[in-house]
This record gives structure tokens, C-alpha cells and sequence, in this order.
């Protein structure tokens, strides 16, 4: 309720957004910093040369001409030449299912070179389900302890276990004990019986040999169970790709972008994942600190990285990319992890934050010269100079029209942003 709700976070982030600076609206504040003493300076030296220099009236031309070049020269323009983009830019892309932490984070977009993506839930649907079982032996009895058991896991792959015992009409009990075991699985008691189940790390190190006949002939993540240290059945589980993975990811490298996805899931389904959608490089069976260890090394190859994910083991790694983007169909700590919430976590609007930042900057460094073309260009004309050539002087109303004109081209060349995606 209240501020705990997704709008109330919604319009948090909005606002954070608006209201932070970017890094390049901080040298517009330094140049309007140097620039405002120095106009005032050249204001001051218009009005002495019209007052000793200048033809009758000398009090009427000095003044008129000292007040031109303060008009012509005020800095509205420069003053709104980055917020006006942020503002646009934010709204812009709320629209369009994309949350942005702040002004700032537009500015981290430009130049990524590299993108890492998590899978389960990024890359493909992150709705699992069951497509192939193998136990020794009371199947109806292992599928639901097992499903006992995972209930009280977050993870996907647990879900579509126990959506699948749910169809198989068994009704489920509660462990004993429970404990998740980060990037393997799970370890738990229920009824008297030690089970673990997850991956074939989990298995190996606490020395359960698996059994060659419990071995899946589908392509998918391979869910192992041990009982009392006996390897007894194997699940695999499959998930659908989401259908923009596909094209953003050949788009990104239409872009030179280097692509690469790591995961935790087995050799066999990263390798399948891969292929299917033209991913230049992944790593399998990936722990989360592993995630965020290969992206650090990334980093020291001088390359400026992205990280797309969804979940608990993607934190670490979206905390020290260069830009994290986290699905809104993921979990809390992945989004408060992250610079950018996609929504609906359609895996193109990743695509698209890139577009309209990559733009919207080029919009800012756009308005930045029209203010300053102004204010550089007409303040010779404000303080007389056309005189010298038989051309007229500049009152200041001409002045005041002129500085609003400018700041006219700024907000106009923001609205552009709109149409950046």
C-alpha cells in the first residue's frame, strides 16, 4: 500500500530522474559560471565606450546598448539546454515501459560496447516448465517431496516442478528444514528423508555419483535429486525464448555491440540458447559472483559493459556494470541493483535505452551550440558594433526577442527526443 506500491515506485523513479543532473549538464553550469562575469564584464565596457566614445545621445546610447548586450547574453538558454532533454527523455521512455534512476544514467548508454545477459527470465520467458522426468522408482512420491520442497523457492526452474506436481493433482506437504544453496540448489528434510536437489555441482561436491540411467533426452536445465546421498531422478525443464530476444540481439550487433550470456544452467542448454539466437560468447554453469568476476574482467580489457538481468544472482553483477539494466518482472534487489527497470521485461526496450540515450545526448550537445551560437554571435551586434558600418543599433526589446528565440530552438530541438523511439 501506499509508497510500498509499483506506481508509487514508478513516480519515484520518474522524479529521481528529472531531477538528477548528468554529467554533461555540470559543465554547462561551469561554462554559464565563467560566462556570466565575462558578458557582465563586456557589458560594462560596451557602456563606458558608447559613454566617451559614442555619438549623441551619449546617456541613451550607452544605457540601451549596455542593456542589449545583458539581454542577448542571459543564459536561459544554456540553462536549459540539458534539463529540458532529461525531462523529455525520462518521460519518454516511462511511456514506453522504461524506468530510468536518473539524468545521469542517460549519459552511461553511450559507447557500450559490450552486453552481458542473464538468461532464465531475460533472455527467454523465465516461465519453465516440466517436459521430461526420470526417476528410479515411485515417481508420484519423489515428484512430490520434491515439489514439498521447492514450493519455498523463488527460483523458476522450482516453480515449474511444483506447477507441475499441482497438475498431477498431489498435494503438498512442508519440509523440515530448508536451505537454498546460492547458484545450486537446495538441501532440505522432509518426513525423515535428506534430499538435494539442483544442479550436477551440488551433486558432485557433496559426493553423489550420478546414475547413467536416469540420464534426459531433452534439450533443457537439468534438475538432479539425491536421497540420502543416492542420485534417484532427473527433471529437465524447458523455457520458451522470448520472441524479441532473437531480433535485439541481431540488432546489437548491427551495432558492433559484443554479445555475451551467462548462466547458470548447463553447457548443453547455453550452447543450444547461443546458437539459436547468435550470441558471440557464453559462459555455463555460472555461480553469481562468477557473473560478476567475468564482467570485471571485461571491464580491465577496456571495455565498457552492459548487464541485462532479472534475478537474486544477477545483483552482483549489475551493481558494478557500467550500466545495468533489471527486468520488472524480476526480483526487488535486481531492480535496486540496476539503472534501468524495463517494465514489462520485453528484452527490445533494452535495445531501445540505448537509441534513445545515444539521441538524446546528441540533442543535448545540439542545444548547448544553439545557446551558445546566440549568445556568441549577437553579442557584437548588441553592443554596436553594426554602427562602425553604417548598420542600425539593437534595442534591447530586439534583445529580449532574440535571447527568447534562442531559448525557443533549445525547448524545440528537446521535443525532438520524442520521436527517438
Amino acid at each position: 500500500v501506499g509508497n510500498d506500491t509499483f506506481l508509487s515506485q514508478i513516480i519515484n523513479f520518474v522524479e529521481q530522474a528529472q531531477n538528477s543532473k548528468p554529467e554533461i549538464q555540470k559543465y554547462a553550469d561551469k561554462i554559464s559560471s565563467v560566462f556570466t562575469p565575462v558578458v557582465i564584464v563586456i557589458s560594462i565596457i560596451t557602456f563606458l565606450a558608447w559613454f566617451f566614445v559614442g555619438p549623441m545621445p551619449i546617456w541613451g546610447n550607452s544605457v540601451s546598448n549596455f542593456i542589449a548586450v545583458l539581454v542577448i547574453a542571459c543564459p536561459c538558454a544554456l540553462g536549459l539546454a540539458t534539463p529540458t532533454a532529461v525531462v523529455v527523455a525520462t518521460g519518454r521512455a516511462s511511456l514506453k515501459g522504461l524506468l530510468i534512476g536518473g539524468g545521469d544514467i542517460i549519459e552511461k548508454a553511450v559507447g557500450i560496447d559490450t552486453i552481458i545477459f542473464d538468461k532464465t527470465g531475460t533472455i527467454t520467458e523465465g516461465k519453465p516448465s516440466v517436459i521430461e522426468v526420470n526417476f528410479k522408482d515411485h515417481d508420484d512420491s519423489i515428484l512430490k517431496d520434491v515439489a514439498s520442497i521447492e514450493q519455498f523457492s523463488e527460483h523458476p526452474l522450482s516453480k515449474a516442478s511444483v506447477k507441475y506436481a499441482k497438475e498431477k493433482g498431489l498435494a503438498l506437504n512442508e519440509p523440515d528444514s530448508f536451505e537454498i544453496v546460492k547458484g545450486k540448489g537446495l538441501k532440505a528434510e522432509i518426513d525423515g528423508k535428506d534430499y538435494l536437489i539442483g544442479n550436477e555441482k551440488l551433486l558432485n561436491e557433496n559426493g553423489v555419483v550420478l546414475d547413467e540411467s536416469l540420464t534426459l533426452k531433452q534439450v533443457g536445465s537439468f534438475v538432479f535429486i539425491s536421497l540420502s546421498g543416492k542420485h534417484i531422478g532427473s527433471i529437465v525443464i524447458g523455457d520458451k525464448i522470448k520472441v524479441s530476444s532473437k531480433e535485439t540481439i541481431n540488432h546489437l550487433k548491427k551495432r558492433g555491440i559484443e554479445t555475451w550470456m551467462i548462466t547458470g544452467d548447463n553447457e548443453i542448454i547455453a550452447e543450444s540458447v547461443s546458437k539459436e539466437l547468435g550470441i558471440d560468447h557464453f559462459i555455463a554453469n555460472a555461480l553469481p559472483l562468477e557473473k560478476s568476476t567475468q564482467l570485471e574482467k571485461l571491464q580491465a580489457d577496456g571495455k565498457i559493459v552492459a548487464m541485462v538481468g532479472d534475478g537474486v544472482n544477477d545483483a552482483p553483477a549489475l551493481a558494478k556494470a557500467n550500466l545495468s539494466m533489471a527486468m520488472g518482472t524480476g526480483t526487488d534487489v535486481a531492480i535496486n541493483a540496476s539503472d534501468v527497470t524495463i517494465v514489462k521485461g520485453d528484452l527490445s526496450k533494452a535495445l531501445e535505452f540505448i537509441e534513445l540515450s545515444e539521441g538524446t545526448m546528441k540533442i543535448i550537445k545540439q542545444n548547448l551550440f544553439l545557446s551558445m551560437i546566440y549568445n556568441t554571435l549577437l553579442i557584437p551586434i548588441a553592443a554596436g558594433v553594426l554602427v562602425i558600418f553604417g548598420g542600425p543599433m539593437m534595442p534591447p526589446v530586439l534583445a529580449s526577442v532574440a535571447m527568447a528565440l534562442s531559448s525557443i530552438s533549445v525547448v524545440s530541438n528537446s521535443l525532438r527526443i520524442k520521436n527517438l523511439i
